[in-house]
């Protein structure tokens, strides 16, 4: 069953709720929605018209940045399939939680700027593997691998950013 709150975030860029978005027409989409609801758009409104174009305008660049961050994209269609994001503790992948503990351990071990580029480089891989398993596991509607790989990508995109907190690059130069 459908959650029609978060479909209503593909719905107002006029999208199918899938993981492979095409992301020229999401931005096309969202400039065309933000325009109409520019401020200037609305300078002799009344105070009511005003605050209802700020509050959609808001509600327009939320939406944008939930579908266009993969994450983030993958727990709204999660919401949209009822599957709670938050219940990511009750996966039990073994696989999973050994490949984030060895590499949470390449990590920590880095010595130099091009090993943090090169690991960045396999995470950034990895992440977009696990991107293109979401999608197959969507369109599937296999609601155990969706929540599996969901936890994978969550992992590793933490690790992605932590590779780029400024102490960890400071502290490799």
């Amino acid at each position: 069953m459908a959650n029609p709150s978060m479909s209503n975030l593909f719905f107002l860029f006029n999208l199918e709720p899938t993981f492979d978005l095409d992301l020229e027409i999401l931005d096309r989409n969202y400039f065309f929605l933000q325009s109409t609801l520019h401020p200037d758009r609305f300078v002799l409104k009344i105070e009511k018209e005003k605050q209802l174009a700020q509050t959609k305008a808001a509600e327009i660049n939320q939406a944008y940045k939930n579908l266009k961050h993969p994450l983030k994209r993958a727990e709204t269609l999660l919401s949209i399939a009822n599957i709670s994001a938050s219940g990511e503790s009750d996966v039990q992948d073994p696989e999973a939680l050994m490949e984030i503990m060895e590499l949470r351990e390449e990590l920590e071990a880095l010595q130099g700027r091009s090993e943090l580029n090169s690991f960045h480089q396999v995470i950034k891989e990895r992440f977009n593997e696990a991107c293109k398993q979401f999608s197959t596991a969507w369109t599937q509607q296999d609601s155990k691998e969706l929540m599996k790989l969901y936890l994978r990508l969550s992992y590793l995109s933490k690790i992605q950013d932590e590779i780029k907190t400024p102490q960890r690059q400071s502290s490799l130069n």
